[in-house]
């Protein structure tokens, strides 16, 4: 069996197909950091002009205020009282914004971090006795707020978590951005063709010419191609989780990341009692390894299967990709079998929106959890793995 794999691994490194995907596969990852670090750049620039703007807002509303007050005060001091609680608490507001602006400037992202703080507490009540209306849900304030808080405690620089690509942070961009789609579909280029290949070629009937068992031949291609995906991706993760490292800095390991802790019970329906926590970004990124692990060998084990019973090398290749492409987009961008989508694997392709909940809201879907994704991948493991098993002994290759 290991001479079997070993050989697997030297057919797939000789092609130039697979040469081509690798190549492609960290070509689209480096214009995936180039795109995120100009936005990110752009954005940097851009917060310090919005924040002149809004208290520039502030002062122009402050003005008006206090013309109003003093036309009020001596005819209706009733009206004037109220306007007068607007100016203080917009005068309160320019305070806290001008001290963030100051920050900016300064450098000192302690201060900036303190003032959105001060900020989002005192929209919060306002929020609660009426007097701010409409802008930002609550729950996003909130949300905002409690990881400020942690940051600030641990003394932790805040980033913009949906661009920076220091180190910890672009792992987790990547599963979310670019596993769901691109480097899945490269998963399939790479093994949908693991058997009909063969066919074509026609390299087969001398394997089985050899003392070697159908099963072992079947089994070899399946665990190899399934190491070779699993390698190709920790070789593209471990060069630029390094790289960005040493390039763009590691960030902090202990950055705050949100995280749904849902239960098993949910599998069957069950009112867990259930929620969000935030926990530190590095044991975020340890809860993605297993559970990408377990999509890379679903993946290959459903077009190592679509290769054993298309024996046309290009049609297999087709099935697989069309075939994704379309389930991903009927089931995650249209929502169609949103009350299935919990048995639908590729749900749980991005890992990231699992592990915070946010695939729960997507498909308003409370069985799509870490665990149950766990169950639906290797039940897809064993059963297509089975197939293409019992599908390549019967198959008609002489």
């Amino acid at each position: 069996m290991i001479t079997l794999i070993s050989f697997e691994f030297k057919k797939f490194f000789s092609k130039k197909k697979n040469i081509i995907i690798i190549l492609l596969l960290f070509l689209f990852t480096l214009l995936f950091i180039l795109l995120n670090n100009n936005i990110n750049s752009d954005k940097k620039e851009s917060e310090l002009f919005s924040l002149e703007e809004h208290i520039e807002s502030f002062e122009s509303s402050l003005e008006e205020l206090e013309n109003d007050y003093e036309n009020f005060k001596d005819e209706k001091p009733t009206v004037a009282n109220n306007i007068k609680k607007i100016i203080d608490d917009h005068e309160m507001q320019i305070d806290i914004l001008k001290r963030k602006k100051q920050g900016l400037i300064s450098g000192d992202w302690k201060e900036s971090l303190k003032s959105d703080i001060e900020f989002d507490k005192y929209t919060l009540e306002g929020k609660k006795d009426g007097t701010i209306v409409g802008g930002e849900d609550s729950n996003i304030i909130e949300e905002r707020l409690e990881v400020n808080k942690i940051l600030l405690e641990k003394n932790i620089k805040p980033i913009d978590t949906e661009t920076s690509v220091t180190a910890w942070n672009f792992m987790k961009l990547l599963v979310k951005n670019l596993v769901p789609l691109i480097i899945i579909v490269l998963i399939l280029l790479f093994s949908s063709d693991a058997v009909s290949s063969e066919m074509d070629e026609g390299t087969f009937k001398i394997s089985l010419l050899q003392p070697i068992t159908r099963n072992k031949i079947i089994l070899s291609k399946i665990i190899s191609y399934s190491l070779i995906c699993i390698l190709i991706l920790t070789v593209l993760f471990s060069a630029f989780f390094l790289g960005l490292g040493i390039i763009e800095g590691f960030g902090s390991s202990e950055y705050p990341t949100k995280y749904y802790n849902g239960s098993f019970t949910n599998y069957f329906g069950n009112n867990a009692e259930d929620g969000v926590e935030y926990i530190q970004i590095k044991k975020f990124i340890l809860y993605i390894i297993p559970f990408l692990i377990l999509l890379i060998l679903a993946i290959v084990a459903i077009s190592v299967f679509i290769s054993t019973v298309v024996s046309n090398s290009l049609a297999a290749i087709s099935i697989s990709v069309i075939g994704y492409i379309s389930f991903f987009i009927i089931n995650s961008q249209l929502g169609m079998v949103s009350k299935i989508a919990h048995l639908v694997p590729t749900t749980y392709s991005n890992i990231p929106l699992l592990l915070n909940g946010e695939a729960i809201v997507i498909y308003s879907n409370n069985n799509i959890t870490y665990i149950n994704g766990i169950i639906v991948l290797l039940a897809i493991i064993l059963i297509f793995n089975t197939s293409s098993i019992f599908m390549f002994r019967k198959k008609d290759i002489l």
